[in-house]
């Protein structure tokens, strides 16, 4: 038997993939041939199903999946080194080319990595097909104009295709070629001012995609960068699997999870913000991020653009790893794809060629050469496939100059439109357009099951997740709390020696009044320091909003971020209280001191409150700083201070500005808890004592009316709650915003020309 590493013939090829291709961890077994199929255990995987974890035996229904590879001579046009060797395209050809070791792709079958799906075969009427099963037929999508009376745009034209389990479907096409709009129109995903026509059937049916059912994974997802691999994983499982799973059955799925994805050397490792920071890699993250959406055993699992942001390693790593999860778990995958580089190429299964909404081709990958070619386009043999296919078919390089030295006459001095149109008519008068409408007939009239939601987890369990976890990422994110801490001690350590025990004289009075207001309004600029990590949070639970398209998700969030930031808070208000009240000499009673937390604490309350709502509308950190920063100054100038209440003019800055201003309240609470109960002597010899009545109402202009400072605390509260009401209306309100048309919106008719 020859070494796996370095096979030169045909029958060394298949000696070769003997090399672990049936995965121990999944419990394959090894056939004569060296091909996991032929005569393997029968593997039993997780499938979704309604009642949690069901186990199936996948051995038959991938029988056709692990036939050995079809001719290696297709990838000839592409490997350039092998074709002059004539050797077959192999994992350790592939890995010696990226220059990694083969260990690298060792764990990926290699029936998975390089043999061609079942997905255009005939289907069986007699036996539906287990999974998913995606058609859609004369696909349409426009997008209504910004102005009124501008014709509507279309996206995509007359698309026909099918997805089916256990293949990996990836839509490619040059910039506004209409793919992203194909896959957020079968995710169901598409913005409310897209109109979709035709028909998209599910197992037979027009059905909407049920929560579990479905994972769509965006190019940027959002991941808690201070919890590690393991626990992100874990409060995944606990906040997204039905509260009905046993928890030893959520558990078994984290560590298939982590197994599955190759994170085992990972699992106590911080998320990070960057590898080069001690985090994950880019690489890493894609998988990980893939790990939490398969955590609810989807059917259907929609991608943008897998590999972007990735080099040639991390793109042919992340496509082997999308191909076995399609081989193992039978998901239907579609996905987007800018490109493939020239190593990814050999294991792309299905293609789905756009151009300005047009369908190029559909079919498998390999064939896409054939159409090329026999169209008047061959693809060059050192040159990237897909490079070239999006050359030709790229409106936007129709000004480039063709290579007049040599004289060729190649594709650049050929209009994309005149090719667009090449390619299409050659398409459909192909035999390879003729299988793909009879199976889109055939598969619309194979009615599989209905999917159905397993359910969602419990209030009271996702409740406890979101607290557990809000906490867990405060305590660890050293810019929300640790740099807000620290801040603030040198803050209050500096106020509390500049006004160190002022003692009780009549200029005593406006020397507590200043070091309230100093002690306020400077805790509360500190507070943006914790701005940034809000905003993360922000992103990521307005992610799971997406994802799960629910909008109870924002509630729960907002009041488990409220409870998980009690703790500390209430430890920096008692520090900043502590140090600042003693040192500059304030009412000697523990009770006035424990207000003076306790309003301090408020504060700091609103503070995080009105952040959170600013993110929301604001995601980017230097806008939200700002804008919070604005606010705050205005807040500050009505507060009573600079100007006195009766000073203020009465439209605008009185009504409602002061109202509005939780520093009015807080300030005003404050000066009824110093001076209440405390006289001052007089600056007049002989005079009276000053009583509080006078200090308040004279000569800080606080009204009578508004005098009761545990009533200033209720509406201190009442704010911190508000804002945080304000911060779950407006998630809200982002999720109907960019949320699609349900089915509702998909109806059969068709547009007319003028659209």
């Amino acid at each position: 038997m020859g070494d796996a590493s370095s096979p030169t013939t045909a029958t060394d090829l298949l000696s070769a993939s003997v090399q672990q291709s049936a995965n121990k961890k999944q419990g394959l077994g090894r056939s004569p041939l060296g091909l996991a199929g032929t005569t393997m255990q029968e593997h039993e995987i997780r499938c979704p199903s309604s009642d949690g974890d069901h186990l199936q035996t996948a051995a038959g229904s991938h029988h056709r999946l692990m036939q050995p590879p079809e001719s290696p001579t297709k990838y000839l046009p592409l490997l350039a080194q092998q074709q002059q060797d004539h050797q077959p395209v192999s994992k350790s050809n592939i890995s010696a080319m990226m220059s990694v070791p083969p260990s690298t792709l060792q764990d990926i079958p290699r029936a998975v990595m390089f043999s061609p799906s079942n997905a255009m075969e005939t289907p069986d009427p007699k036996k539906p097909e287990k999974g998913a099963t995606l058609v859609w037929r004369d696909l349409t999508v426009t997008l209504n104009g910004g102005k009124r009376g501008e014709a509507p745009t279309k996206l995509l034209k007359s698309a026909t295709g099918f997805a089916r389990p256990g293949s990996v479907l990836s839509i490619m096409g040059p910039a506004c070629s209409g793919k992203k709009t194909l896959l957020k129109a079968l995710a169901d995903q598409l913005p409310k001012n897209a109109k979709l026509y035709g028909e998209i059937l599910l197992n037979g049916f027009r059905q909407r995609l049920p929560y579990g059912t479905y994972a769509y994974i965006r190019p940027d997802e959002e991941l808690i960068e201070s919890l590690t691999v393991r626990e992100l994983l874990y409060y995944s499982a606990l906040s997204q699997l039905p509260s009905g799973l046993p928890l030893s059955k959520k558990l078994s799925r984290v560590d298939a999870s982590i197994s599955e994805m190759d994170l085992e050397d990972l699992v106590s490792v911080r998320i990070g913000c960057s590898h080069e920071t001690g985090g994950l890699s880019q690489v890493e993250r894609k998988r990980l991020s893939l790990a939490v959406h398969m955590l609810s055993c989807p059917y259907l699992l929609f991608l943008e653009e897998p590999t972007y942001g990735l080099d040639s390693v991390g793109s042919v790593l992340v496509i082997a790893t999308l191909r076995k999860l399609a081989w193992t778990r039978r998901c239907t995958i579609v996905t987007t794809m800018q490109q493939a580089t020239s190593h990814a190429w050999p294991l792309l299964d299905q293609l789905c060629l756009l151009s300005l909404g047009v369908t190029v081709y559909f079919g498998p990958s390999r064939g896409a050469l054939d159409h090329f070619a026999n169209s008047g386009f061959p693809c060059p043999r050192l040159q990237n496939p897909t490079d070239y296919f999006l050359g030709v078919i790229d409106p936007n390089l129709d000004n480039i100059n063709s290579d007049e030295e040599s004289g060729d006459q190649t594709w650049s001095q050929i209009e994309s439109s005149v090719a667009l149109r090449t390619l299409e008519a050659t398409f459909q008068a192909s035999s390879d357009f003729g299988l793909v409408q009879s199976l889109v007939v055939q598969l619309c009239e194979n009615e599989g099951p209905i999917l159905e939601s397993a359910g969602h987890a419990g209030l009271l369990m996702c409740m406890s997740v979101l607290t557990w976890r809000s906490c867990v990422s405060m305590g660890r994110d050293f810019g929300y709390y640790w740099l807000r801490l620290l801040l603030s001690t040198v803050l209050t350590l500096c106020i509390g020696t500049m006004f160190y025990n002022l003692g009780h004289s009549f200029n005593s009075i406006r020397g507590r009044a200043a070091a309230i207001f100093v002690t306020v309004a400077f805790l509360g600029f500190l507070s943006i320091a914790g701005f940034p990590a809000i905003v993360k949070e922000v992103k990521v639970v307005s992610q799971e909003i997406a994802n799960r398209r629910s909008t109870a998700i924002s509630s729960k969030f907002v009041f488990a971020n409220l409870l998980a930031s009690i703790p500390f808070l209430l430890v920096l208000a008692l520090v900043c209280s502590s140090i600042s009240y003693f040192l500059i000499g304030l009412h000697p009673s523990f009770s006035h001191f424990m207000y003076f937390m306790i309003d301090v604490f408020m504060c700091f309350a609103i503070m995080d409150g009105l952040m959170m709502f600013i993110a929301t509308i604001l995601p980017k950190v230097f806008e939200g700083i700002i804008t919070t920063l604005c606010i705050q100054i205005l807040m500050l100038l009505v507060a009573g201070y600079f100007r006195l209440g009766d000073e203020l003019p009465k439209p605008v800055w009185t009504y409602p500005v002061s109202y509005l201003s939780f520093y009015t309240y807080a300030i005003q609470g404050l000066l009824e808890n110093e001076y209440t109960g405390v006289t001052f002597p007089s600056n007049i010899p002989n005079a009276p004592a000053i009583s509080p009545q006078v200090t308040l109402q004279t000569t800080f202009q606080v009204p009578k009316a508004r005098i009761g400072k545990w009533e200033n605390i209720l509406i201190l509260a009442g704010m911190a709650i508000g804002y945080r009401v304000l911060t779950s209306i407006s998630l809200i309100l982002f999720q109907a915003l960019t949320l699609h048309k349900h089915t509702t919106s998909r109806t059969s008719s068709r547009p007319s020309q003028d659209e």
